[in-house]
């Protein structure tokens, strides 16, 4: 939570298909930019990069079959930083272990609802350590997520 809502840029192009009244499918890519200040002169950036496979339930309320969708997936994401770092020991100095990283693959875990067609509300689990290039001393690895809310609509 200490990095929430750090979220400055987010896009997502997805496509699904209806397999029967009750279950669908998704298939979608989707960009996330986290910009993370240490201090007022270092920074971080982080680029994630996802292609989504998702499975989903549609649930019908008010008479209105589907007005609520539940999905679920995978996504093999890529995670791109941008170091902006005046001090290079700042992390060191505040505890924590920091390695400059190049650009690497993970899975990642995203799951949503989608309300009348059309509002999605989601959450995308990252665990991976040295998410962000930094992991504090005292703690486990990285669990991150990102909560979106999108408009949908049908070409």
């Amino acid at each position: 939570i200490e990095y929430f809502a750090l979220a400055e840029f987010s896009l997502s192009v997805h496509a699904d298909r209806a397999l029967s009244p009750l279950f669908m499918a998704e298939a979608g890519l989707v960009y996330h930019r986290f910009n993370i200040d240490v201090d007022a002169d270092n920074s971080m950036g982080v680029n994630v990069f996802a292609f989504d496979v998702n499975a989903g339930l549609r649930v019908g309320l008010f008479g209105r079959p589907g007005f609520v969708r539940l999905q679920a997936g995978v996504a093999p994401t890529m995670v791109s930083t941008t170091y902006n770092f005046s001090t290079p020991d700042v992390l060191e100095s505040r505890g924590y272990v920091f390695e400059q990283t190049s650009p690497r693959f993970i899975l990642t875990f995203p799951v949503s609802m989608i309300l009348q067609d059309a509002w999605r509300f989601g959450i995308r689990f990252m665990t991976s350590d040295f998410l962000d290039s930094a992991q504090r001393r005292t703690t486990g690895p990285d669990v991150i997520s990102s909560i979106h809310v999108g408009y949908r609509f049908r070409l």
